[in-house]
């Protein structure tokens, strides 16, 4: 689609810090994964370099993506975007939509008509729910071409490559390894 892509909301569970005492007991409240003393809530919305490593985002994206925060952007704001909103599954009261695990192909025909419109946002049409949150893992099935499927694939497992950790110290006590995601193909 030849479009910047938009990250929704990350919600982080634990804070980011370079101390080991993040993942400790702060007495007398017990929390673990807040610096101690910290009045931070869990969970909350984090930046992406709280879980990936950005500088591999840039070098394989080449600034082709923007956190969520940026639709918030007041200078973003005050521009007034137009957009519109695309459903994934079925015509929700005549609002566009694209198949479920539709081809690259088959996403580019539903929405050939947008090209000028600047924001597409999505929402899932699915048994009723109409939310936005899973309608992304519905949209995209595959490429057409295995090729670029194997390169996205590839892309993907890059950008999620390695581990989180809530401290530099001991990064035995708080990684955590992502899971990669379901390879696309058909």
């Amino acid at each position: 689609l030849r479009r910047t892509l938009v990250l929704p909301e990350f919600h982080c569970y634990c804070d980011r810090d370079e101390h080991p005492d993040i993942v400790k007991n702060d007495p007398p409240t017990f929390r673990k994964c807040t610096t101690p003393g910290s009045d931070l809530v869990l969970p909350y919305e984090c930046p992406l370099d709280h879980l990936f490593d950005v500088s591999v985002w840039e070098h394989n994206l080449h600034g082709q993506y923007r956190e969520s925060t940026f639709l918030k952007h007041p200078k973003v704001v005050a521009r007034g975007m137009a957009e519109t909103n695309i459903y994934v599954g079925s015509t929700v009261d005549g609002v566009p939509s694209i198949p479920i695990n539709a081809t690259d192909a088959e996403i580019s025909r539903s929405l050939a008509s947008f090209s000028d419109v600047p924001l597409l946002r999505f929402g899932l049409d699915v048994g009723g729910d109409t939310s936005d949150e899973r309608a992304m893992n519905w949209a995209f099935g595959s490429f057409v071409n295995e090729d670029q499927n194997q390169r996205f694939n590839k892309l993907v497992s890059i950008l999620l490559e390695g581990s989180w950790c809530c401290t530099s110290f001991d990064k035995s006590v708080g990684t955590w390894h992502f899971d990669p995601p379901e390879a696309l193909g058909r």
